[in-house]
């Protein structure tokens, strides 16, 4: 909901990657996480929450060009750049804030009517400015969700 999802972005325990074009800022075998308050304006998605985290706090990327400068040894990168390297869980992170980052970039207007569209739902769903629905359902006409093609990719670990 998106009471939550403020919620959740104000808290300070909550974490941020920035993504741009597909690439994170990675340092080492780990992606470079900010504060939702240092983080950059753009298209907020919401990827879920970590149990090490405390109650109320969420993993965040952000659609933005990347930070500059970039932290000492810091360099971005894409998942099949790295994705060898991340935890499971960071290779995962960056894969779903990738795929939704393109996802968003594509899909700016409404294939109905042509009118804009905006992020919705924590990011998994954009939505039409415009009513441009004729039939009963309107509502759920208005919504567009991401499809399931080429943006999801089998990751092989390195041994």
């Amino acid at each position: 909901d998106d009471e939550w999802l403020q919620a959740a972005w104000d808290n300070a325990a909550s974490k941020v990657i920035v993504v741009e074009g597909g690439r994170a800022v990675v340092q080492g075998d780990r992606l470079v996480w900010t504060s939702p308050e240092s983080a950059p304006f753009g298209e907020r998605f919401f990827l879920g929450i970590d149990d090490a985290q405390p109650p109320g706090a969420g993993l965040f990327a952000v659609a933005s060009p990347l930070p500059e400068p970039l932290p000492q040894g810091a360099r971005p990168a894409t998942l099949r750049d790295v994705g060898g390297d991340l935890c499971d869980t960071e290779a995962g992170l960056l894969a779903h804030a990738a795929a939704l980052e393109r996802w968003h970039a594509l899909h700016r207007c409404c294939p109905r009517c042509g009118a804009p569209t905006v992020v919705s739902m924590g990011g998994h769903v954009r939505r039409c400015l415009a009513d441009c629905s004729k039939e009963a359902c309107a509502d759920l006409s208005r919504f567009r969700h991401p499809g399931h093609d080429c943006t999801e990719r089998v990751l092989g670990r390195r041994q």
